[in-house]
């Protein structure tokens, strides 16, 4: 979602280019991990990002696809200690209209959010 001021918005953050060049230079060990996320963030900013373009919330995709809403909360956060089956993540991307493998697709975070 994009403010007033032209800087995207997700979750309550607020980032722009500016904002990254300065994570690069203070915090390179977070800038790099938002530059090549783990297998995991991908999973989840793809479950999130393609939840939030078809407009339907956690409960929608939990009841499409069969599996409980704590299974999708799990899913889409990064630091829960959840390994989805492969079971799991097919009903998911069936749920959501993509290919399982679109949601392992890596994803520069620096430039998504």
């Amino acid at each position: 979602m994009k403010t007033t001021t032209g800087k995207r918005k997700l979750d309550g953050f607020i980032t722009d280019q500016a904002h990254m060049r300065s994570l690069k230079k203070k915090r390179p060990e977070v800038y790099s991990y938002l530059k090549h996320p783990s297998p995991r963030a991908c999973v989840a900013w793809h479950t999130l990002d393609r939840r939030g373009k078809l407009g339907i919330s956690q409960a929608e995709l939990a009841e499409k696809s069969g599996l409980s809403r704590r299974s999708i909360q799990y899913l889409e956060d990064v630091t829960a200690h959840f390994s989805p089956s492969l079971d799991v993540l097919e009903k998911v991307a069936k749920a959501l209209k993509i290919e399982v493998t679109d949601l392992f697709k890596r994803v520069d975070l620096t430039k998504a959010v």
